[in-house]
């Protein structure tokens, strides 16, 4: 059983589909906030990092649920997100059966291993120091990432970009790069000031500055965006 705290459809607001209409199925329960018992510190679903907080369903049932949603919509787009949809199992089946069926892109916390997916995106998070959950990155998920999926940096501080600066220019990554200003904590334009003078970052890789969309459309909602 995979708990589903909800699905629904919205704009994708960050990453290289910024833009796109979507439709989203959030697995509840991510392994890194049950483990310390809090989420992220700029996490922005804390009602789905909890198992319980979702409706428990078999593969079978979801499938049918997004198949009928696709349907009806005529979106061809889903993001399986959470939570932390690879600490459930049975999510690599819905992975599979959805191989060519759909645009299908799924987000992770970057602390559990990815493996080669050519029919998808994976959208792959590292962990800063700001997060409190630096230690859990799995680094090898970059050997693994292609031009087709990106990796994500969530930046607080100078702390953090130092820390995420150090990774990308210490690796050759084929994904698109992407730094993202935590949500009220980090302007953006200050960000992208950093990006911009860095000369050094700026010869060895192309990072973009990523924002988001979903949050400045509607500011005030928390969930179903």
């Amino acid at each position: 059983m995979i708990p589903i705290v909800e699905i629904f459809r919205s704009i994708q607001g960050e990453g290289c589909k910024t833009g796109v209409p979507t439709l989203f199925v959030r697995v509840a329960g991510c392994n890194l906030a049950e483990e310390k018992n809090s989420p992220c510190a700029y996490c922005d679903t804390g009602y789905s990092w909890k198992k319980d907080d979702g409706e428990p369903g078999t593969v079978e049932d979801i499938r049918s649920q997004v198949d009928m949603a696709m349907k009806s919509t005529g979106l061809r787009d889903i993001c399986l997100t959470g939570g932390e949809p690879l600490w459930h199992e049975e999510v690599k089946d819905l992975i599979y059966w959805w191989n060519k069926t759909y645009d299908l892109t799924v987000e992770t916390n970057g602390s559990l291993p990815i493996w080669p997916l050519p029919w998808a995106c994976w959208s792959v998070d590292i962990k800063c120091p700001s997060s409190g959950n630096a230690d859990y990155n799995d680094l090898t998920n970059l050997a693994i990432v292609q031009s087709k999926d990106q990796v994500k940096f969530i930046i607080s501080d100078k702390k953090d970009y130092k820390f995420a600066r150090k990774i990308v220019m210490s690796r050759s990554i084929l994904a698109p790069i992407i730094f993202q200003p935590s949500w009220k904590v980090m302007p953006a334009k200050k960000l992208a000031k950093w990006l911009v003078e860095d000369v050094k970052l700026n010869r060895v890789s192309s990072v973009r500055l990523g924002m988001q969309m979903h949050k400045v459309i509607w500011p005030a909602k928390t969930r179903g965006v």
